[in-house]
């Protein structure tokens, strides 16, 4: 009786395997970089309205 059985088709279990391990990878860093594009547009949208809010207010003040 043989002591190694090799299980048809085994080869390209093991290769999906590593694919959507690899996929799962690539997953994550596209999500991470989502995540920081969108903290870096809000960063700058909250600084252009900080400065669109002093524009005003100087406008403001210079029609009193």
């Amino acid at each position: 009786m043989p002591e190694h059985v090799h299980l048809i088709g085994a080869e390209e279990v093991s290769r999906a395997g590593s694919q959507i391990s690899s996929a799962a990878g690539d997953m994550q860093r596209a999500a991470s970089s989502l995540d920081q594009s969108l903290f870096n547009l809000r960063q700058y949208l909250d600084d252009w309205l900080n400065r669109f809010e002093c524009v005003l207010n100087e406008h403001k003040k210079k029609e009193e």
